[in-house]
């Protein structure tokens, strides 16, 4: 009997800590970084906020999302993390908004649909809310959906309106739109406040907002070590875009 269970065990037993693959994308001199499961039911195109990935690397980005890769990964997500187009070079605000990056997006969004042809949906946290959202309004349906994680909702001397997303959604998205959130995000720009009024007035397939409550506050309060960088509450974050990304 022994035997038996330990036989189950090692058949349907799947590691989370899945090889890091690179795929090459025509927008970037840096691959992107894959974790792929032939069991998954969703692709996650992971946009992180700040400067981006400006050298390709996962091991010491401390953002959410990549923080949070085993969870995503043992709830049945694919993982891609979207490149910044130069290494070494940050991406900037207005390069975040443009069309050539919408553009770029879209054509990574076909690039991993065509390896599985799984619902892709485009996941920013922070700045990176500013490119899905701006992805979203500018190709509609083309997009599977988005996720603005603890994204800009306010401006200040650096972040002009035209960079956050309760100015971004002020126009019709034909596509669907989840929208996750800290209670208390003292972030200076990404404050929860805006955030009821932009739900009430957004017009989209679908959408929703995911209220986190609770988090750490051991960083900084912009940084991915705090309550804005779902600090102790990665769980959540994660199944709440896999719980809504599976009813699509």
């Amino acid at each position: 009997m022994r035997f038996i269970i330990i036989a189950l065990i090692l058949l349907f037993y799947h590691p989370v800590n899945a090889k890091v693959k690179k795929i090459n994308v025509p927008m970037s001199d840096m691959p992107m970084k894959a974790i792929e499961s032939p069991n998954s039911k969703v692709n996650l195109i992971m946009f992180v906020g700040g400067p981006g990935l400006k050298h390709g690397k996962l091991g010491k980005v401390k953002n959410p999302l990549i923080r949070a890769k085993s969870i995503f990964k043992q709830s049945g997500a694919n993982l891609y993390f979207f490149p910044n187009p130069k290494k070494g070079k940050a991406m900037k605000l207005n390069y975040r908004i443009s069309k050539k990056h919408a553009d770029n997006i879209l054509k990574v969004s076909k690039i991993v649909k065509k390896r599985n042809n799984l619902p892709t949906i485009l996941v920013g946290h922070s700045r990176g809310g500013t490119s899905v959202s701006n992805a979203a309004v500018v190709h509609g349906a083309k997009i599977d959906g988005i996720v603005n994680a603890a994204a800009m909702t306010t401006t200040s001397s650096k972040v002009s309106s035209k960079h956050i997303i309760t100015k971004i959604l002020k126009k019709d998205v034909d596509t669907h739109i989840l929208i996750v959130h800290p209670k208390k995000d003292t972030c200076l720009v990404t404050p929860y406040k805006p955030l009821p009024k932009l739900m009430k007035n957004l017009k989209a397939k679908s959408k929703k907002l995911v209220t986190i409550n609770g988090g750490g506050t051991t960083g900084r309060e912009c940084g991915p070590l705090h309550r804005h960088g779902f600090e102790n509450t990665e769980k959540e974050l994660a199944n709440s875009i896999i719980n809504w990304a599976s009813g699509l």
